[in-house]
This record gives C-alpha cells, sequence and structure tokens, in this order.
C-alpha cells in the first residue's frame, strides 16, 4: 500500500458559504489518508459531489488530473476559493444514471451546506445533469460519490462502463448491506475493503474475475 500522500495544509481557513459551522480544513482526514492510501496508481480522479473543496485539497496534490462536480452555486463559489490548482476541472453539474436537467436546493440546515440537494423535479434552481461515463476519460484510479437528492446508486449506474474499464478505488456514501454496496460488490465483483458509519471504500480490482487476489474486508471501529 503506498503511503506517501502530499497533504494540504490543515491549518487554512477555508471559505464556506454563511453560517456553515460544520466543516474545516481538517475534516475527515483520516478517511481521506486512508481512502487516497489504498489507490496505488493515483492517475486520475472523479470526484461527485465536491461541495467547497475539502477533498479536492488532498486530490489535487496527488493526482495529475481532477474532474470535480458540485452543482450548487455557493459550495461552488467557496470551491473556487479554495482550490487555485490548475489540474482540476470544475463541472457545475449534477450526476446521475441519466443525462437531463434537474433541480438544485440549498441545505435544509445552513448550518450543515453538505446537505444540498438536486432532485429530478421543481422547485428548485435548474442544472444540468449528466454521467460519469459521458466524461470519457482515458484513465481513472479513484471515485468519490457524496451526493443528496439522487441516489448515490444511480451515480454509480451513471459510471459502470468508466469502473469497468479502469477498476477504481470506489469510495461511496451507502448503508451496510444496502443498494450501493450491492452494486459495487454483486454487481461489479468489487471487495469492500473498509467501511466507517456511511462511508465505505470498495476496491474493484479486488475481483477474482479480473486477475486480482482478494483482499480481505476490515471495518473501522
Amino acid at each position: 500500500m503506498t503511503t506517501n500522500l502530499r497533504m494540504p495544509d490543515l491549518s487554512t481557513e477555508l471559505a464556506l458559504p454563511p453560517g456553515d459551522q460544520q466543516f474545516s480544513a481538517g475534516y475527515h482526514a483520516p478517511f481521506i489518508m486512508h481512502a487516497l492510501s489504498l489507490d496505488r496508481k493515483r492517475t486520475t480522479a472523479i470526484e461527485v459531489g465536491a461541495h467547497v473543496g475539502i477533498v479536492t485539497r488532498w486530490l489535487v496534490l496527488n493526482y495529475p488530473a481532477v474532474y470535480a462536480f458540485e452543482p450548487n452555486g455557493p459550495n461552488r463559489e467557496c470551491f473556487e476559493r479554495n482550490i487555485q490548482n490548475t489540474n482540476v476541472f470544475l463541472y457545475p453539474y449534477a450526476v446521475a444514471d441519466r443525462a437531463g436537467t434537474g433541480y438544485s436546493l440549498p441545505s435544509p440546515n445552513p448550518k450543515n451546506t453538505g446537505g444540498a440537494t438536486v432532485r429530478w423535479d421543481p422547485p428548485g434552481e435548474p442544472v444540468r445533469i449528466m454521467t460519469v461515463d459521458e466524461l470519457g476519460v482515458s484513465e481513472c484510479s479513484l471515485i468519490k460519490i457524496d451526493v443528496q437528492g439522487i441516489a448515490a446508486l444511480d451515480v454509480l449506474k451513471g459510471a459502470e462502463h468508466t469502473m469497468r474499464k479502469h477498476l477504481p478505488v470506489v469510495w461511496c456514501e451507502g448503508k451496510a448491506g444496502g443498494p450501493e454496496e450491492a452494486f459495487l460488490t454483486d454487481t461489479l465483483g468489487g471487495t469492500l475493503f473498509v467501511r466507517s458509519r456511511d462511508d465505505m471504500i470498495v476496491l474493484l480490482a479486488g475481483d477474482r474475475r479480473f486477475g486480482f487476489r482478494s483482499v480481505a474486508v476490515t471495518r473501522s471501529p
């Protein structure tokens, strides 16, 4: 397992939407380090639900190219203030299993702006919806998914071709034994490597059908 990660300055004060009290530069740092250390290739990273760039700050230091999606306007404005790197491509779109138009709503809790949602039906601010597969990336070794409203399962379905082709490490929200976990492990044959509350990391390269050795499942306390 590679551990030579470059770390952002965790003492930096991040730009956050007014009223947010949930997030800081060091938010989720141990789990971020664990997820990235499992990626032995570190080619291209795709982040669906980039919020204000907390995880992106790590990605841009460790990947030559990062594709980030954030449909919420205030969150995206903060992202652009927090991330100045030239190797990130920020899309103001939502992501699902098909292309179309959705509607963005702010978080119901202004103290936690990570709860901003996108739904297929009004009300809300119209936003474009696309799939991960539409990116057509030539390489990808990490996909991170953290979305509200549109199900993470739909994002995964819209990334199936990319995942089958490149076998990335997948960091995704989803309940233990839920449909996201089933899609990644049963449909795609991946190996659940670690789970921490509702976050899971699945290694698609652990699938014997693709000629890789399966790894043991470990679970966080």
